[in-house]
């Protein structure tokens, strides 16, 4: 009986101090990941010169100011000297979250990670962004930074890598009525990717059909529709768009030619009568000139400031009709960029994040 005592003693023991290792030597993903020095570089792996790093520094800053939009990258040795992570990713992900890189609401933040012994790095995403940010990212890192790495001009890999990132790794937070249609079907899509394959279903089975019924139904229908003379009553003849020009005046044909609207004209056999009829374009650039009318009024702005979260911003639009030559210019302001309360410490030149998080999106790449 004692023996059996000491046993199961021996046992309890063995068993809580394989525990309390257990614990200890879990992967120290949270515990060892370093903490930042700046919200912009940190070269914890010090192969940054000094010019460079300026250089990082006042873009990312300058994307922060302007556009609210945060950007990080750091550069270590090896992600081994940080704990047990199994590559890049899952390194670069839990660095993410626990820097808390971008808005918190519109997880729109970005990490650039370089490994140099490890020699792999990592362009990590905020949870904001859809997958085909991910192809994006991809083809940043396999045409611009591994190309530079492996030539081993790695300075100047991280600072072209960050710079395009910056460019083509923005969302899109415009409200829904500056897009255009095909900019709001995008953003639709990317809202749920469900709805993307719902929309390739309906393409390939019924949008097709639908369209072409519908457009040539509605063409015929409304432009070749009998149409009765006013003085006779008896049916007019609709001429083809060679004959017709002669019976337009010199504004109408410049809407035809801008695209912006199109004419039918029917004609009376039998005492002349002469009945045009213009169908405005939906989707023209051009709108109706407040000189002559005719929809032949096209406007092109020009943004003279950029709008920021303490500032707003000016742009001129300037006016110019094809038909009259009447033109007018006029500055408008930008509402300046709004701000939630979790994000305002960390625009401009604060010392931290704003809390966003990242859900493993992102691409790697290895030289």
């Amino acid at each position: 009986m004692i023996v059996f005592q000491r046993v199961r003693g021996a046992a309890v023991t063995l068993c809580a101090a394989i525990l309390v290792w257990g614990v200890l030597m879990l992967p120290a993903a949270a515990k060892d990941l370093p903490d930042y020095v700046s919200v912009y570089v940190n070269d914890f792996a010090d192969i940054l010169s000094p010019e460079t790093e300026a250089e990082l520094t006042r873009m990312l800053q300058q994307a922060r100011e302007a556009r609210d939009h945060e950007m990080t990258v750091v550069t270590i040795k090896s992600r081994h000297a940080y704990g047990g992570f199994r590559d890049i990713a899952s390194f670069s992900d839990q660095l993410f979250n626990k820097w808390g890189v971008g808005n918190a609401e519109r997880n729109d933040g970005l990490m650039m990670v370089v490994a140099v012994e490890d020699r792999d790095m990592r362009i990590a995403l905020g949870s904001g962004y859809r997958a085909r940010y991910d192809g994006i990212a991809k083809r940043i890192i396999d045409s611009i930074v591994i190309p530079a790495f492996r030539d081993g001009r790695m300075e100047q890999g991280i600072l072209e890598g960050t710079r395009a990132s910056l460019d083509r790794l923005q969302l899109d937070t415009r409200p829904a009525s500056e897009l255009s249609p095909m900019e709001r079907v995008q953003r639709w899509t990317d809202e749920d990717p469900k709805r993307k394959v719902l929309l390739v279903i309906l393409g390939i089975f019924g949008a097709p059909i639908t369209a072409i019924l519908g457009f040539f139904g509605i063409r015929w229908g409304v432009r070749n529709a009998p149409r009765k003379c006013p003085e006779c009553g008896r049916r007019m003849v609709r001429l083809g768009d060679v004959q017709e020009d002669q019976y337009l005046d010199a504004g109408q044909l410049v809407e035809e030619r801008l695209n912006s609207k199109d004419y039918g004209v029917w004609v009376c056999e039998y005492d002349d009568h002469i009945m045009v009829k213009g169908y405005p374009k939906v989707f023209s650039s051009h709108g109706a000139c407040p000189n002559c009318r005719y929809k032949t009024y096209h406007t092109r702005t020009t943004v003279l400031r950029n709008a920021t979260t303490s500032s707003t911003g000016l742009k001129r639009l300037d006016h110019s009709c094809k038909n009259c030559g009447h033109t007018a210019s006029e500055d408008r302001t930008i509402p300046r960029r709004t701000q939630s309360s979790s994000s305002s410490s960390s625009s401009g030149g604060s010392s931290s994040f704003g809390g966003g998080s990242s859900s493993g999106g992102g691409a790697s790449g290895s030289w």
